[in-house]
């Protein structure tokens, strides 16, 4: 399954950001969510059989990486994740990963970061399967 339909089997809707993870050796970025659910059909509907909590969306052959703007800790909801493809033509291809997280201050002041990700792939990571690549 390519990444674009791979990403199209995950509900982030109500779910938060707990951290990034910067693995600069394996050229990895890990996104730490709270929960992740998979979505099994047209929508989520609910659906939790395979949840996977405190688990991690993992961006691999990382290329380039940012938060946009710079500064603010992406710390709270995430409200989206698209991605594009930027390189098909490169072995492996590249895809943009873009998603949005809530960034909350110590004064309650929400804003909104971009996580910006350039890389080949993308898969799930649980903790209590660690090493296992979840598609």
């Amino acid at each position: 399954m390519d990444v674009e339909a791979f990403l199209k089997t995950i509900y982030l809707g109500d779910r938060a950001c707990k951290g990034l993870v910067i693995d600069t050796w394996n050229k990895r970025l890990k996104l730490h969510v709270d929960s992740i659910s998979r979505v099994r059909g047209l929508q989520w509907n609910y659906y939790n059989a395979e949840d996977i909590e405190d688990g991690f969306i993992v961006f691999d052959g990382v290329r380039e990486f940012r938060l946009d703007p710079p500064g603010p800790l992406p710390n709270d909801y995430i409200s989206g994740i698209e991605v594009k493809p930027v390189a098909l033509s490169l072995q492996p291809p590249l895809y943009e990963f873009r998603i949005s997280v809530s960034s909350i201050n110590e004064h309650a002041a929400s804003l909104e970061v971009e996580v910006r990700v350039t890389a080949a792939d993308c898969y799930l990571e649980d903790p209590a399967k660690p090493g296992q690549q979840i598609r």
